[in-house]
Order: structure tokens, then sequence, then C-alpha cells
């Protein structure tokens, strides 16, 4: 191949991935992710989009550069928390139990991810410092309230007020999301195995007063269950039910092993049902 030859094979190369690399670039300094953390959120987005084709909201997430946020969402899906990172310029850090880090490799992807381990069943108080400091150095905080995958037909499962106790404790607003179609079929890993095409919506910040935060534990207590009610009619409108009864969960509420196998058999029910209609 003479020297021509070689020299305009570069320049064409070059000219194909000289936008995409100046773009990425203009984004990586854009974003407040390291440089990992920032091929991660690629990755994130690539499968949001492509392999689950997810509507996202155009207009920029309502969360002001400089300020933190508690993320609250629906639970559909174990992969909920990637369609909330694919909204953000920064890195989300979610609750996972104590247990999981210990699994090699898994408890590598927590810590890479910035999850904060946590007690299960029961109120961790080291785990919270550590939300609360994310929090006031501008991070957000992601929270799914009903507490499990959602595999009813209802909207919202009974949601816990923890959510809006953080954001009380940290004086930064909760930011609600509802996200539609995300996919699942009864395991952690099978949404990376399936299609779908889901959206996610954003609805707009809910401010916490900052004197129920400096109350008494009680007058806290209760401010958090009214706060965290206004959030979950928030989910429940951008859900399209903004008529469905929201509830508050039992102080020590935990589903029986009988009660998620009994959630598992109907939601595979509906499944097949859908497919044989589909069909027709």
């Amino acid at each position: 191949m003479e020297a021509a030859d070689i020299f305009a094979a570069v320049f064409l190369v070059a000219t194909v991935a000289a936008p995409p690399l100046v773009w990425m670039a203009v984004l990586f300094l854009r974003l407040r992710y390291s440089l990992p953390h920032f091929v991660g959120w690629l990755l994130v987005i690539l499968l949001v989009r492509l392999q689950w084709r997810a509507t996202l909201p155009r207009r920029p997430f309502p969360l002001p550069a400089d300020r933190g946020a508690v993320i609250v969402c629906n639970h559909r899906s174990s992969i909920d928390p990637l369609y909330v990172q694919a909204l953000l310029d920064r890195t989300v850090h979610w609750f996972v139990a104590k247990e999981y880090f210990a699994i090699p490799g898994v408890g590598w992807f927590l810590r890479f991810c910035g999850a904060i381990p946590t007690t299960r069943g029961g109120q961790d108080t080291a785990a919270v410092k550590m939300a609360i400091r994310y929090l006031k150095q501008g991070d957000c905080v992601g929270l799914l309230p009903e507490g499990r995958i959602n595999m009813t037909e209802n909207t919202l499962l009974p949601v816990r007020p923890g959510a809006a106790l953080l954001a009380m404790q940290a004086r930064v607003p909760v930011i609600p999301m509802y996200i539609i179609g995300s996919p699942f079929d009864c395991y952690f890993w099978t949404p990376f195995l399936m299609t779908a095409r889901s959206e996610a919506r954003v609805g707009r910040p809910i401010e916490i007063s900052a004197r129920a935060a400096d109350g008494a534990k009680r007058d806290k207590s209760e401010a958090a269950r009214q706060a965290i009610l206004a959030v979950a009619r928030e989910m429940c409108r951008l859900a399209g039910a903004p008529g469905f009864p929201v509830r508050l969960a039992g102080r020590d509420f935990r589903p029986s092993d009988e009660q998620i196998k009994r959630d598992h058999t109907a939601f595979r029910a509906r499944k097949r049902a859908a497919r044989q209609n589909a069909r027709r």
C-alpha cells in the first residue's frame, strides 16, 4: 500500500471517529464522574436506551448543580436504579444489604458504584450517617420506598418513610420518579437477557420543611410520614393513576416467604396470559 493510500485511510478513520470522541470528551467534562464511572455511565445509557428502549425526559433533571437530593422511584425490576442513574450527572448512592458486599465480584461492583452497606431490617446509624454525608457534599442518594419488587397489579405497594426522614436530616429535596415497563421475570439477572419498551418519568422536587427536622422525635416521625405520602401521590400521578390510594407500610412490615411465593405465582400467570393474548 502506498503512503498516499495509508494517509487517506488514516484520515478517513480520524474523520469518522473524531465527532463521537469529541462529544464524549465534552460530556465527560460536563458531568461529575471520574473516568471509570463515566465509562460505566455510558454502558448504562446503552442498556437503558438500546436494550430496554427507554423514553427519558428531555428536560434536565430538576436538581441544582451544587445540591444533593434523595431520589425515590417505584420498584418493578432489579434494574430500576439504572434508569435513575441514566438521568443524573453524578453518582447515585443506593442502600444495599451488607451481606451482598461479601460476595466476590458483587462486593467489588457495589463498592465501585458507591453503594451504602446497611443492615437489613432496622435502622443502621452508620449507613444513615454515610448517606447524609453524601447528600451534604452534593451527591444523590436513591431509595425504593416500597421495600421490595412490586409484582402485583397495584400502582404502588405501601411505602416506608425512610426517604423523607433522610431528606429532613440532610435538608435536601425529595425527587420522585416512576418507571413504566422495566423488564423483569422473577430473578435479578433476567432483565439483562430481556428487551422492553419502557419509560422513566420525573416529578417535581418536594421540599420538606426544615422546621420538621428540628422538631421533637414524634413530630419528625409524623412529618416524615406525611411527606412520604405526598411523594407517593406524586409518583402515582406520574404513573397516570392520580387517584390510587397510597398507604404507609407497617413499622415491622416484611412479607412472608409464602406471600412472596404467591406474588411470584400470580406474576408468572399474568405474564403467560399476556403472551397468549399477544399471539392472538
